[in-house]
């Protein structure tokens, strides 16, 4: 089974059609899969990877710039083994 290719996007605010930077989780067409405002104030690309698991996405790489931000090669995190939900359930 091929791994899905996906795109995590850190977008730049515009004021005033977008107050805060964003996350933006793109596959290999182009869409968008999930996206999220980072929180007021945030800096830094520790911040940005905070945003990208709380979506359920993990950074392959690092960050490389873009035209209206940064961006990086990403895959949605792995669900926990099944004996650590038995523990938690």
């Amino acid at each position: 089974m091929q791994e899905e290719t996906l795109t995590g996007w850190l977008l730049w605010s515009r004021p005033p059609a977008r107050l805060l930077d964003e996350i933006v989780v793109t596959d290999q067409d182009g869409v968008t899969v999930a996206n999220r405002p980072l929180p007021y104030g945030t800096v830094g690309t520790r911040g940005w990877d905070v945003t990208l698991r709380d979506l359920g996405f993990e950074r392959l790489g690092g960050w490389m710039p873009a035209t209206d931000g940064y961006l990086c090669r990403i895959r949605r995190t792995p669900p926990p083994p099944a004996a650590v939900l038995a523990r938690t359930a």
